[in-house]
C-alpha cells in the first residue's frame, strides 16, 4: 500500500520557484528513531493516543519547521503592490538614498516587502494539524492495533 503523502508550499531559493514538499517523511523519521520526546528521556514516554499523537507532531513540527529561513517564504497578493507602498518609494527615493548603504538598503527592502505576509512551514501544518494527525494516527497507532499489539 502506497504511503500517504502531505505537501506543502515551500520556496525553492536554488531554483527561484516553489516546490509542493511532503512533510510526513520527516515525521516517519523522528517515529521509526523512537524519538518520543524531545528531551534526554525520549524513550521513556510513548505515544499511545491520538491526543498525544497531535501533540508530539505539533513538538516536532516546531522543532524542525518553525522560525528556521529554509522553511519560511513571503506571499503577495497579485498584482503586486499598493497605493501606500508607491507614496513610501516616493518619499524614500526623494531622500537620495544610497542602496549601497547598509541602512538605506534595509529602509528600501522593508518597503518593498510591507505589503508581504511570511509563511512557514509550521504555520501551514497547524492550518492541517487535524489531517496530518488522522493520516500518520492510521499509520503509526492504528497499524499496532491491527497487529494485535
Amino acid at each position: 500500500m502506497k504511503k500517504k503523502e502531505f505537501k506543502i508550499l515551500l520556496m525553492d531559493f536554488n531554483r527561484n520557484n516553489y516546490e509542493a514538499y511532503d512533510v510526513l517523511p520527516y515525521f516517519r523519521n523522528v517515529w521509526k528513531g523512537h524519538r518520543f520526546n524531545r528531551d534526554k528521556d525520549y524513550n521513556k514516554i510513548p505515544v499511545t493516543t491520538k491526543e498525544q499523537l497531535k501533540e508530539w507532531i505539533i513538538g516536532w513540527g516546531r522543532y524542525q519547521f518553525w522560525a528556521r529561513c529554509e522553511y519560511e517564504f513571503v506571499m503577495a497578493s497579485w498584482p503586486f503592490g499598493s497605493r501606500r507602498m508607491t507614496e513610501d518609494m516616493k518619499e524614500f527615493l526623494k531622500t537620495n538614498p544610497d542602496i549601497n548603504n547598509y541602512d538605506d538598503n534595509v529602509k528600501f527592502r522593508n518597503i518593498i516587502i510591507s505589503n508581504m505576509v511570511k509563511i512557514d512551514v509550521f504555520e501551514q501544518l497547524m492550518m492541517n494539524i487535524d489531517i496530518i494527525v488522522d493520516i500518520l494516527c492510521e499509520e503509526f497507532l492504528m497499524k499496532n492495533k491491527k497487529a494485535g499489539g
